[in-house]
């Protein structure tokens, strides 16, 4: 049964009680700019992000983990989120992140063992606002329900689902969260079509879905034009290509600023599918770089507002 995303019932009940919509406050530094859950045109707002946080690598030197932790913990709590995918989670980062996001549960395991081996790709969840219906994780490989490397692949590669319903007004959204392998290309393109065949039911009863993460591959790829062809009525869209406001730079990989601006790409996304629209979309990131610009990671988190635009 398709849901009701525009909550007119709770915005007239607000506005009877003379409550006013509260506009999300803008600091110095944009940390929440446009980011906030807030109503927008009478729509209740989803604010996703999709993180790849570089696993810890003690040869980062002053980029390692341990030196960045604060400083991504500080991002994260500033903003309202829904759900966030990352992507090169080790266990002792999965902890760490776990503690500081005391509001959200996660839904992942470790790639190599399917238990705490080899970096996670977990989706983390507002418990706040949302109770988990179903979920899980699956292998982008020939044999999903088992840790396995699949085609020419270098690594290992998972994803991780889940179907949740929010918990002041039962609105359901279905995400997904993944990292493709950085070499082979026939696995990106099969784990793009495992992928779709893992959508189609949510699609198929009208429940809209999130796909996010690194795919490894820029937008001018054969990849991403698979992952944006429709396939029987079911279509992903790109959030960076539709949204009605940008914030922050055209590309996400930077390798802790060593990449020249000019050789960039965009290699992170948030796709969706209707009636979602991405009101907003913000990639963060220092507005200026330097020898001593302490960074989040060698990627930069991509960050979406959604709205309705079912029109009821």
């Amino acid at each position: 049964m398709k849901k009701n995303w525009t909550l007119l019932t709770a915005l007239a009940f607000s506005l009877l009680l003379g409550l006013s919509t509260l506009a999300g406050a803008c600091s110095a530094n944009n940390s929440k700019k446009g980011q906030d859950s807030e109503q927008t045109d009478g729509e209740a707002a989803l604010n996703v992000m999709s993180f790849n946080i570089r696993y810890d690598n003690k040869g980062d030197g002053r980029h390692q983990w341990a030196n960045r932790l604060e400083e991504v913990g500080t991002m994260l709590n500033a903003r309202d989120l829904d759900f966030i995918g990352t992507q090169e989670v080790l266990k002792n980062q999965l902890d760490d992140l776990a503690a500081l996001l005391s509001d959200y549960r996660y839904i992942g395991v470790g790639r190599d063992d399917g238990k705490e081996e080899g970096e996670y790709a977990p989706l983390f969840y507002n418990t706040k606002r949302w109770q988990l219906k179903e979920g899980g994780y699956f292998w982008l490989s020939q044999d999903p329900e088992h840790p396995g490397i699949g085609w020419d692949a270098a690594c290992n590669r998972i994803v991780s689902w889940g179907h949740f319903a929010n918990l002041a007004n039962g609105q359901e959204v279905v995400c997904f969260n993944l990292h493709l392998d950085h070499v082979g290309e026939t696995a990106r393109r099969e784990s793009v079509t495992l992928l779709k065949q893992r959508l189609r039911p949510f699609v198929t009863a009208e429940l809209p879905v999130i796909v996010m993460g690194d795919f490894n591959a820029a937008p001018d790829s054969e990849v991403i034009a698979a992952t944006k062809t429709p396939l029987d009525g079911m279509t992903l869209m790109d959030s960076y290509e539709t949204a009605t406001h940008r914030v922050g730079p055209e590309w996400t990989f930077h390798d802790f600023g060593e990449i020249p601006q000019e050789r960039r790409a965009r290699i992170d996304y948030i796709f969706y599918t209707a009636p979602l629209h991405p009101d907003t979309l913000e990639i963060v990131h220092p507005e200026a770089e330097s020898d001593t610009t302490r960074f989040l990671s060698d990627h930069t988190p991509v960050v979406v507002t959604f709205v309705s635009n079912s029109g009821h």
